[in-house]
């Protein structure tokens, strides 16, 4: 599988240019990609996807006031690493626009994404399989742009670690976190003692994990 982590994601308050362009009898279709990461204080990951995914749409409308569809379609992650995923025809015919570029999503193993094509009719219907095509062809150009400038990444699985330690081991705690290219999402000082949450790919958490055992040290 694959994911995007180097380009705008959903939490970006400026929508940046589309990586997808396509058109048909004068319909223009702009496919907008945006990488999705949630942090594990968001336990309802979905509600919160669905609403930092509003906030995308609501800012695409407001740059491009004459498109007449705003068709989406995601892929991601939940907290049980089992993929999440839906989209949305936003007016166009049933399955004729969402679910053809949930496919294309599909094939080529993308995950954490939100695509959005917006769409600015060219004043001739394209008809359902018109449709199909011009969205499937719209988001598989944006596919390639991704993969031409090297911005489809393999993706391996993270995880979380919570662990609580002595102040005095602080220091050492963060040597070892950057050595394993791992991350502190989230630290807390308690007196004498420090909790930490770490994120990182499961083969660099096992590896600290193998070095960090070797001093005092309690995992939550």
């Amino acid at each position: 599988m694959y994911h995007l982590p180097n380009i705008p994601t959903i939490y970006d308050s400026v929508v940046q240019k589309p990586f997808g362009y396509y058109e048909s009898k004068g319909s223009k279709f702009l496919v907008y990609t945006f990488s999705v990461s949630v942090l594990p204080q968001h336990q309802d990951i979905l509600t919160h996807f669905k609403q930092q995914k509003a906030n995308i749409i609501h800012l695409l409308r407001q740059e491009h006031k004459k498109a007449v569809h705003f068709v989406e379609a995601f892929r991601i992650l939940n907290a049980y690493n089992h993929i999440v995923e839906g989209s949305h025809d936003d007016g166009e015919p049933k399955g004729s626009s969402g679910m053809p570029m949930l496919e294309v999503l599909r094939g080529e193993q993308i995950i954490n994404i939100l695509c959005v094509c917006v769409r600015y009719f060219g004043g001739t219907k394209l008809g359902v399989g018109g449709l199909v095509r011009a969205y499937t062809q719209a988001i598989l150009n944006a596919c390639t742009t991704l993969k031409n400038d090297g911005l489809l990444i393999e993706y391996h699985a993270h995880s979380f670690l919570d662990l609580e330690d002595k102040s005095s081991q602080y220091n050492y705690i963060t040597h070892l976190i950057k050595q394993y290219h791992l991350e502190i999402v989230s630290k807390t000082f308690c007196e004498s003692h420090v909790k930490l949450t770490i994120k990182g790919e499961d083969r660099h958490i096992q590896a600290f994990l193998q070095q960090y055992k070797c001093i005092n040290h309690t995992i939550l």
